[in-house]
């Protein structure tokens, strides 16, 4: 599946900033936490075998930028541009 994108400690997310994000709730998401804090992703599976999302960097399933990330450090975005384009969850 490629690389885990945070430490191996899967260390819950614990300083409030947060929303909760479903296992299904597919989409763009921000990093809150970890190796990626700041970067604006795109959820598009979960790995129940490792218990953590499938994130892509980039345009999903073109790029072989993905990670897998626990939940507990995404949080949901609504709304961002890129590329020129806006996107709308």
């Amino acid at each position: 599946m490629g690389e885990q994108g945070v430490g191996a400690d899967g260390a819950a997310l614990d300083d409030g900033s947060g929303g909760v994000i479903d296992r299904e709730d597919y989409g763009p998401v921000r990093v809150l936490s970890g190796r990626h804090k700041g970067r604006i992703g795109y959820m598009d599976d979960f790995d129940y075998e490792t218990e953590r999302a499938v994130v892509y960097f980039g345009m999903p399933i073109w790029e072989h930028n993905v990670r897998l990330i626990p939940l507990e450090r995404l949080e949901p975005v609504e709304r961002f541009e890129y590329g020129g384009e806006c996107y709308v969850r």
